[in-house]
């Protein structure tokens, strides 16, 4: 940007047109003085002889540019009066180099926890939770326009999956976490979470970046040079041990209550995240379950998993919101975005149903730079804040309060968790992708407005009767207009009865969540819809109108038998704007998941509450369905099916294994910068 051609200058200050020392994408504090050679070439006096003034400086541009590059989510902040920008993944994309001053970047990698083990159904004792991920930093790295593996300025970023959560019953430890990966001037890698013990009374825990914790009378996983160890097994008591984090390692211990994960390790390359990771946590342990009464092990601080309880309990979550199909025996999920492993499944007693293991919690990767000033000076804190077009636009992707300095009049658009996709010998259905709910000219005061972040579905295992969950709504709570969309509804599948309605109304907001699809003859899951509505029928939207005045959720579609027992397929979840699509039996296509609704609320077009795929018999005869736009997961003939899209709300690809995990919602508001 350019100087003013008028006005008040100064060599220094964090006014952006007015600094001399921003201009040149320096500290606003830097100590200058006029004669500095960079000084006069921007001045066009050059020569130590000459005279200079400050209106020498009036209109003088740098060339530094608004933006130096793109990729992920933006935000800008300040640390000790330099200013930075961090773009900030989520999910894989790329980190792409849009001005060539920008000679070098900082880089946090964060790879995806493991899943916590699962309780022994024999016995009753906890399993053990999950490991963080690996973590690493990384600083001065060149990047430039022509840099990157195509030497085009574009470096690869790959996010690592958490491992998934599994079924009381299942033999094994949990599941790993995925690595995460960023390919700067070479690739920088970190190792996923290993996975907490599972069932057997000397059951050890995976290594990984961290390792996962032991049961009762195993052993602790091993970490790399990026983690710790899981804690090691007790000799009696029956509880599961913590899973190592980046900050430390997992707890070990006697007696029936799960014991704590592994702390997470600080780091500032992004700052105002929202609760619960206020201290910039990242990379925690997951707890360990519990046997008979103990109560399940704290997870550790950056997000990981609580464990399972033994006892009875409840199951409330966050500010008094019911958390349903999420027993108190089940591990709970690794925070996302965090890398953090997931609980381990607690039991009551032998026999006990609900003791699965949670999710490990996906990574993330941040890379961020210095530039001269931040684009605009928020209005509010919450979220990641960033500035597009003139907005100042607030993401939250975990949950936490948006807190007004002054009155704002804003945009608001709230997405629930999608559902999960299931597993089947028939293939599988995918999950409903999350309802949606729009907004414009929403008055908000200056009271804290809490923000709920609907997570994702959990998926089936192929150990256990097959079954998924519906989605959690997310909530933006503004007093007297409450805005609510509910998750996205879990797939049908055989064996499969027991429907979840989630029909709890919370708010006025008319955001029903989208209905999973269906296998062979069972029926297709409603939405879980916070104000009864089951995403039953197509509401308005317009996935070719930009933003939309309100998206509803839609139907999933229908199975297919066919003549052909090789051809069978199951239906798509159905996505917040168009419903999902039905199987066919000839020639033997699984239903593909309908789009999600499409709004420019966030600086660029995005769909949002896509539907999973449904997933198709075999490898033979058959094929499987497409995720719909809006991040929807891609079903697949074997192996893990894709996952729903995180901070999309997308539902969950089908698969014949294992199903897999629907995608968490997102909260944006926005507003005049």
């Amino acid at each position: 940007m350019a100087l003013e051609s008028s006005g008040t200058m100064s060599i220094g200050g964090s006014t952006s047109g007015r600094s001399i020392n921003l201009e040149l994408g320096r500290p606003a504090t830097q100590s200058s003085n006029l004669n500095e050679s960079d000084l006069r070439s921007l001045a066009g006096v050059p020569g130590s002889g000459n005279q200079i003034s400050i209106s020498d400086f009036y209109g003088a541009s740098s060339g530094f540019s608004e933006t130096w590059a793109t990729g992920g989510y933006v935000s800008d902040y300040e640390i000790s009066g330099t200013f930075y920008r961090a773009h900030l993944f989520l999910n894989p994309g790329s980190f792409t180099v849009s001005d060539s001053q920008l000679s070098s970047v900082d880089c946090l990698i964060v790879a995806g926890g493991g899943g916590g083990g699962c309780a022994n159904p024999s016995s009753g004792h906890g399993g053990g939770g999950g490991g963080a991920g690996g973590m690493r930093n990384e600083t001065s790295k060149p990047v430039s326009t022509s840099g990157g593996p195509g030497t085009n300025g574009v470096y690869p970023v790959t996010v690592g999956r958490g491992g998934h959560a599994i079924k009381d019953g299942h033999p094994d430890s949990g599941d790993n976490g995925a690595p995460s990966v960023v390919v700067l001037d070479s690739p920088y890698s970190v190792t996923g979470g290993g996975g907490g013990g599972s069932r057997s009374t000397a059951e050890d825990g995976d290594p990984g970046g961290s390792g996962g914790g032991a049961t009762t009378g195993g052993e602790a996983g091993g970490s790399t040079s990026n983690g710790n160890p899981g804690g090691e097994g007790p000799g009696s008591g029956g509880a599961g041990c913590g899973g190592g984090g980046a900050g430390e390692a997992g707890q070990s211990g006697p007696g029936p209550s799960g014991k704590s994960g592994g702390d997470g390790s600080p780091n500032n390359y992004l700052l105002g995240l929202p609760a619960p990771n206020p201290r910039n946590f990242y990379a925690a342990g997951g707890g360990g379950g519990a046997h008979d009464t103990g109560n399940g092990g704290n997870g550790g601080a950056g997000g990981g998993g609580g464990g399972g309880a033994g006892g009875p309990g409840t199951t409330i979550g966050l500010r008094g919101v019911p958390i349903p199909n999420n027993p108190v025996h089940v591990g709970k999920n690794g925070l996302q975005g965090t890398g953090s492993g997931g609980g381990g499944g607690g039991n009551n007693s032998p026999g006990d149903p609900d003791g699965g293991g949670g999710a490990g919690g996906p990574g993330v990767c941040v890379i961020r730079y210095q530039i001269p000033s931040a684009a605009g000076t928020a209005k509010a804190t919450g979220g990641v804040i960033s500035f597009s077009g003139g907005q100042t636009i607030h993401t939250f992707y975990q949950p936490g309060d948006f807190n007004a300095s002054s009155p704002v009049t804003a945009k608001v658009l709230v997405v629930g968790g999608g559902g999960g996709g299931s597993s089947d010998s028939g293939g599988g259905a995918g999950g409903g992708g999350g309802g949606v709910a729009y907004r414009t000219g929403q008055s908000i005061g200056t009271s804290p407005f809490p923000v709920q972040v609907g997570g994702g579905g959990r998926n089936t295992t192929a150990h256990t009767t097959p079954k998924t969950q519906s989605g959690q709504p997310s909530i933006f709570s503004n007093p007297g207009s409450v805005i609510t969309a509910g998750g996205g509804g879990n797939a049908g599948a055989f064996l499969n009865s027991d429907p979840n309605s989630g029909n709890g109304r919370q708010s006025d907001s008319p955001a029903g969540g989208s209905t999973g699809g269906s296998v062979s003859s069972n029926q297709a899951h409603p939405g879980n819809s916070p104000d009864g509505v089951n995403g039953s029928t197509t509401h308005p939207g317009g996935i070719d109108v930009v933003d939309p005045g309100t998206a509803w959720g839609n139907n999933g579609g229908n199975a297919s038998s066919g003549s052909d027992g090789d051809k069978q397929g199951g239906g798509g979840g159905g996505g917040a704007y168009l419903p999902g699509g039905n199987a066919s039996g000839s020639p033997g296509e699984a239903g593909d998941g309908g789009d999600g609704a499409r709004y420019t609320i966030s600086g660029s077009t995005v769909y949002y509450g896509g539907g999973g795929g449904g997933g198709n018999r075999g490898p033979s005869g058959s094929t499987p369905g497409t995720g719909g736009q809006g991040g929807g997961g891609n079903a697949v003939s074997s192996g893990t099916g894709n996952p729903g899209t995180n901070g999309l709300g997308g539902g969950g690809g089908a698969d014949r294994n294992n199903g897999t995990l629907g995608g968490s919602g997102i909260v944006i508001v926005s507003y005049p910068t």
